[in-house]
C-alpha cells in the first residue's frame, strides 16, 4: 500500500470517528412524564408560555344544561261538558283574570235541568219544614222527619250536580295569566267534546325550568342556590338571576334521573314565550374545595409531581400534592397557595431553568 492510500484511509477513519461521537453528543426529546430533566440550554431563546394564577374553588363549582321555559303558574283548561259552540273570548296573546270566560257552549238543556233541580230542593226543603213542625208538636213521627231530611239532601245534591253542568258551558281561565295556547277548531258553530283540552294559561310575571340530573349531580343541589337562566332567542346576552325551588326526593321511574326546577323574576319586555329553548348553570354547594389547576399543568418525574413557577425569568419546578380530580379539574393537597402563577403550556418541552415569556394570564379555574 503506498503512502498516499494510507493517508487517504486514516482520514476517512477521523471523519467517521467525528460523526459518531457528533451523534451520540444528541439527547432525545423530553415528555411530560419522562424520568428525568435534561439541563437547559445555555443562551436559549425565551419560550413563550400561558400563566395562571391559582385560586380556591370547588372540583364541581356548578352544572350546565338545558330546559323549557314555562311560567311560574301554568294551567291547562279541560272542557268538563259538550255541545255546540255559541261563543269564543280573546286570542292568544291577551292578558286574563282568574274566572275570564273563554268560551261557551249551547247551554239550554243545562239550564233547563238547573230549573227543574232549583224547584225540585226548593219543594224538598218546605216539605222538611213542615214535617220539624209537626214532630216538635207530636204530629210526625221520627222516620218520617228522616225521609223529609233525606229527600232534602238528595234534592240539595241534585242541585249542585245540575249547577255545575250549568257552570261548566262556560270555560273560564283558572289562573291570572296570558292566553299561551289554544287548540284547533275552536269557532262558533263547532262540537266540543268532553274532557279535550282546549286553552292554556301560562303566568309569566316569573319563569320556571324544569331539569333533569343524574344520581352522581344531585347530592350537589339544595334548594335556595343561585341559577342562571340563558334564553338567548328572547333576551340576547342577558342572563336572568334565579333560585332552585325544588329538588325531587325521589327519581323518575322512567328514566332514573331526578327533577329540580329553578324559579327567576320575568323582566318587562323581556320577549320570554313559554316553551322556549333555555341554557341552565345551578351553582353547587361541592363540599371538596381546595387551590383547583387544571390537570394537564402537572408534570410527573421520578414518581413526584410538580407544576412550573416563574421566577425571575426563569421556569421553576414546584412539587405538589395532587388530590381528587375531575376531568381536567384537579384538587392541590398540598404544594400551592392561592395567588401563585404557574405555567400552563409548553410543558412537553420545558425544563428547570429555561428562560420563559408569559404572554397569556388568566386565573386556574378558566377554562376547565
Amino acid at each position: 500500500m503506498t503512502s498516499k492510500n494510507r493517508i487517504f484511509l486514516t482520514l476517512v477513519f477521523i471523519l467517521i470517528s467525528i460523526l459518531i461521537l457528533s451523534g451520540c453528543g444528541g439527547s432525545e426529546s423530553d415528555e411530560v412524564t419522562g424520568a428525568t430533566w435534561d439541563e437547559a440550554l445555555p443562551e436559549q431563546l425565551p419560550l413563550t408560555v400561558d400563566a395562571r394564577e391559582t385560586v380556591k374553588g370547588s372540583l364541581v363549582p356548578w352544572i350546565e344544561t338545558s330546559g323549557i321555559i314555562e311560567g311560574t303558574q301554568e294551567g291547562v283548561v279541560v272542557s268538563q261538558t259538550q255541545g255546540i259552540i255559541t261563543e269564543t273570548y280573546g286570542e292568544i296573546g291577551i292578558e286574563l283574570k282568574a274566572g275570564d270566560p273563554l268560551l261557551k257552549v249551547d247551554d239550554s238543556v243545562a239550564l233547563l235541568n238547573l230549573q227543574q233541580a232549583r224547584e225540585q230542593m226548593e219543594n224538598a226543603k218546605i216539605t222538611l219544614d213542615v214535617n220539624e213542625r209537626l214532630a216538635s208538636g207530636g204530629g210526625a213521627s221520627q222516620a218520617e222527619l228522616l225521609r223529609a231530611r233525606s229527600s232534602y239532601r238528595g234534592a240539595q245534591a241534585l242541585f249542585e250536580i245540575a249547577l255545575k253542568s250549568y257552570e261548566d258551558t262556560t270555560l273560564k281561565s283558572p289562573i291570572d295569566g296570558v292566553l299561551a295556547w289554544k287548540a284547533g277548531e275552536l269557532e262558533t258553530g263547532n262540537y266540543l267534546s268532553a274532557g279535550q283540552p282546549v286553552y292554556r294559561i301560562a303566568d309569566l310575571s316569573g319563569v320556571k325550568v324544569s331539569i333533569s340530573l343524574g344520581e352522581r349531580q344531585i347530592g350537589l343541589i339544595k334548594t335556595g342556590l343561585d341559577a342562571e337562566i340563558d334564553i338567548p332567542s328572547a333576551i340576547g346576552t342577558d342572563v336572568l338571576k334565579g333560585k332552585v325551588t325544588a329538588v325531587a326526593a325521589a327519581s323518575e321511574m322512567s328514566t332514573g334521573s331526578y327533577l329540580v326546577i329553578i324559579q327567576a323574576e320575568n323582566p318587562e319586555s323581556s320577549g320570554i314565550r313559554a316553551g322556549m329553548s333555555a341554557s341552565v348553570k345551578v351553582f353547587t354547594h361541592d363540599p371538596r374545595q381546595g387551590i383547583i389547576i387544571p390537570a394537564s399543568s402537572v408534570v410527573n418525574r421520578e414518581g413526584k409531581s410538580y407544576v412550573f413557577v416563574e421566577e425571575d425569568g426563569l421556569a421553576v419546578p414546584k412539587e405538589i400534592t395532587a388530590g381528587e380530580s375531575l376531568g381536567n379539574r384537579l384538587i392541590i393537597s398540598t404544594g400551592l397557595e392561592a395567588g401563585v402563577e404557574i405555567i400552563t403550556t409548553g410543558l412537553s418541552v420545558l425544563k428547570p431553568g429555561d428562560p420563559v415569556s408569559i404572554v397569556v394570564r388568566g386565573t386556574s379555574e378558566e377554562g376547565i
